[in-house]
């Protein structure tokens, strides 16, 4: 029975009470919006100096291996007098790296919305809820500092850049150098995908960076701020959102979700919310 057709005792006039839907907050009006609240109230607030310390080391070995890796393939490329398909496979290669970082973003940012719990050990607090809390505070994520913002994904980078390493040392000279540039686009992506993140959310951005994302080669902030309608269940891709046309054309994420279901009769996060 809705609230604004109850009557009070001892009175004779209908006095409409707001609905329930009316007088909470959009956030608790489902139980995947109190899951949400529940998210943003128990977020960690703050890092560890340990874990700051951490985030330090990984983003100078990041941006080392890296720089080692870029010039090693560099020095390659023009030692072994690159033909023009040499020069084609790399460009390739590049691209690819770009596409598969911004994939791989998709995947992971549909994961953490949409299934388990913050509450997990590991993976919930570290990983799940930040994302969740996310779309609670949109905005907090331009106020970090590059250490906070960029720390964990430079660190679970670092074996891309390996890969790298590893490819360039290859005998075969165009293999070589077309791997190597995919896995070093791979890592330069992924390491860089929360920076990307943070300026779609920005109001004022760079202005090199606000010309890159009205060119489509960033992803811009009118891309990102369809997934922040609820109920987030769309444009998953960060780090260029290159790939949220080809998969939302194909119904990847849905066709992967239906299967989760049918398989385990789980239901995603975004099933739960109400569209505003």
């Amino acid at each position: 029975m809705d609230a604004g057709d109850l009557e009070p005792e001892h009175v004779s006039v209908k006095i409409p009470i707001p609905s329930q839907r009316k007088i909470l907050p959009p956030l608790a009006q489902t139980n995947g919006s109190v899951a949400q609240a529940e998210d943003a109230k128990h977020l960690a607030t703050g890092r560890t100096p340990a874990h700051a310390l951490l985030e330090f080391c990984g983003v100078a070995m990041f941006f080392v291996l890296a720089a080692t890796t870029a010039k090693r393939v560099y020095d390659r490329f023009v030692n072994d007098g690159a033909s023009s398909t040499t020069v084609c496979r790399v460009g390739v290669a590049l691209v690819l790296g770009i596409l598969a970082a911004d994939l791989v973003s998709g995947i992971v940012h549909w994961a953490a919305d949409n299934w388990g719990s913050s509450s997990l050990p590991g993976v919930g607090a570290a990983f799940i809820r930040p994302f969740r809390h996310h779309h609670i505070d949109p905005h907090a994520i331009s106020r970090h500092g590059f250490l906070e913002l960029n720390g964990n994904n430079f660190i679970i980078s670092l074996p891309l850049l390996w890969a790298a390493a590893s490819a360039i040392t290859s005998p075969d000279g165009a293999s070589s150098l077309a791997s190597a540039s995919f896995w070093l686009s791979f890592a330069l992506c992924c390491g860089l995908t929360n920076q990307v993140h943070s300026w779609a959310h920005m109001k004022n951005p760079p202005r090199l960076v606000r010309g890159l994302q009205n060119s489509g080669l960033l992803l811009s902030r009118q891309h990102h701020h369809l997934h922040h309608i609820r109920p987030h269940d769309c444009n998953y891709c960060i780090t260029t959102g290159w790939m949220n046309r080809p998969l939302t054309a194909i119904g990847f994420f849905e066709g992967v979700e239906r299967a989760i279901t049918a398989a385990t009769g789980a239901v995603p996060l975004h099933k739960h919310l109400r569209k505003d």
